[in-house]
C-alpha cells in the first residue's frame, strides 16, 4: 500500500513511541495542502469531525495551499514526532512531486509514515455537451483543428489531472488545447476566459 499513494492519504508524523501514549494529549491539527472544499479538505473534515466525537478531543482542520503541495507536506515531515499533527493530501506532494521537482526539502518515503489509503476518486473528462463530441477522439480531433481555440482546467500544474490532460495532448500531437490551471481545487474557473 506505501507504493499506492495515487488517492488520498493520512499522513501522521509521529513514531511508535508517540501512538503509545495517551493520543491525543493535545488539540491535533490536520493539515492539508489544499483550499477549503477541494476532496482532501472534505475528507479531513469528516476525519476531524469522527475522532472529534469518538476521543472528546479538539481536531482542528487548517487549509494552507500552494506550492503543489510541498510546504504543507514538508511541514508534516519536520513536525514533532508527537502526533499532534496529522496531513491529509493526494498523490501529488508524495508521488508526483518527488519526478517533477529537482530537489524537494522531505522524501516521502523516509520522512512520513504513509498510514492509509482514505478514499479512492475517480476521475472524469467532461465537456459542454454543445460542443457536438460524444468521445475522446472527437475531443482530441476537434481541438486538433482548431489550434488555441480551447482550453482545459485542472487543479494545477503538475497535478493528475494537468498530467493526464498533457499525455492526452502528447498522444494526439496536433492537439493546440492550452493548460488552464485553476486558482484552487475547489474554484470553478468561473471568471476565466
Amino acid at each position: 500500500m506505501r507504493r499506492n499513494v495515487a488517492a488520498a492519504l493520512i499522513l501522521l508524523a509521529g513514531t511508535l513511541d508517540a501512538a503509545a501514549q495517551d493520543w491525543p494529549s493535545a488539540p491535533v491539527k490536520i493539515v492539508v495542502p489544499f483550499a477549503a472544499g477541494a476532496t482532501p479538505d472534505i475528507v479531513a473534515r469528516l476525519i476531524a469531525d469522527r475522532l472529534r466525537n469518538t476521543l472528546d478531543r479538539t481536531f482542528i482542520v487548517e487549509n494552507r495551499p500552494g506550492a503543489s503541495g510541498n510546504t504543507v507536506t514538508d511541514a508534516v515531515a519536520k513536525a514533532a514526532p508527537d502526533g499532534a499533527t496529522i496531513g491529509v493530501s493526494i498523490g501529488g506532494p508524495l508521488a508526483i512531486n518527488p519526478l517533477l521537482f529537482g530537489k524537494l526539502p522531505y522524501d516521502p518515503r523516509k520522512d512520513l509514515a504513509l498510514i492509509t489509503l482514505l478514499v479512492t476518486q475517480p476521475s472524469v473528462l467532461a465537456i459542454n455537451a454543445g460542443l457536438g463530441v460524444d468521445t475522446t477522439r472527437g475531443l482530441i480531433d476537434l481541438v486538433g483543428r482548431n489550434p488555441g481555440k480551447y482550453a482545459f482546467g485542472s487543479i494545477g500544474a503538475g497535478s493528475l489531472s494537468h498530467l493526464v490532460m498533457e499525455a492526452s495532448r502528447s498522444k494526439a500531437a496536433r492537439t493546440g488545447a492550452r493548460a488552464l490551471p485553476l486558482i484552487s481545487a475547489s474554484d470553478d474557473g468561473a471568471d476565466r476566459q
